[in-house]
């Protein structure tokens, strides 16, 4: 027969137990996944992007374990359309492009830390594009404009080549055209986690038909 004492034990431990569980988002045995974002496993498929269900119409993104099945890694962004990621050959980091609409797309890094859980590192596009998109929006001759990115390639473990465009409508003269703005460049990642801007190059405008070629060229993603 088990004393008081030992059933107040027992009690307390279960309970502690239960708090652990609750309070650990590592241990996410229960997750129901809405979405998964095939564009971003891992080469080894180790790692994936899923939105998950939280509650009544919410959902939230994250970097799941595809063999433990644990939540190792918030994207805090909105919702996203479509997720392409592309990973170092290590597998220790990784870029994202993600698609959100009608407003384009956009990067961010992420690091696997020592814990075995994605950490960002937050960077900023060239100040070209950014001062470009400004002008942009200052212009009333423009009838629409989208911000997009592109990825290259992984140079190293630690440095990658991206692209940032700025395509945009225009009327001139009763007719409408289309042209884009571009920037390539390469983000380095230190040893110190922080993301260093290198190799900017200023493509400039280029017409529908130029801007097919360069990325055909250079083999970038959209």
């Amino acid at each position: 027969m088990i004393s008081l004492k030992h059933l107040f034990f027992l009690i307390a431990f279960f309970n502690l137990i239960t708090f652990a569980i609750a309070t650990d988002s590592s241990l996410d045995t229960g997750i129901s996944i809405f979405k998964s974002y095939e564009q971003s496993l891992s080469p080894d498929g180790k790692f994936e992007v899923v939105m998950i269900n939280k509650g009544e119409d919410e959902v939230e993104t994250y970097f799941i374990n595809t063999e433990t099945k644990k939540l190792i890694g918030a994207i805090n962004s909105a919702p996203k359309d479509d997720i392409t990621a592309l990973w170092n050959n290590k597998v220790s980091k990784v870029v994202l492009l993600l698609q959100r609409g009608k407003v384009g797309s956009f990067l961010e890094i992420f690091i696997l830390d020592s814990r075995g859980r994605f950490q960002q590192i937050l960077f900023n596009l060239p100040k070209e594009i950014e001062n470009n998109y400004k002008k942009l929006q200052k212009d009333s001759a423009i009838l629409f404009r989208e911000s997009t990115c592109g990825l290259g390639s992984w140079i190293d473990d630690n440095t990658v080549s991206l692209i940032a465009d700025n395509s945009y409508e225009k009327r001139d003269k009763d007719i409408n055209y289309f042209n884009h703005y571009l920037a390539s460049f390469n983000v380095h990642i230190t040893k110190e986690g922080k993301a260093v801007l290198q190799n900017i190059k200023v493509i400039g405008s280029l017409t529908d038909k130029e801007y097919d070629d360069f990325v055909a060229k250079h083999n970038y993603q959209f």
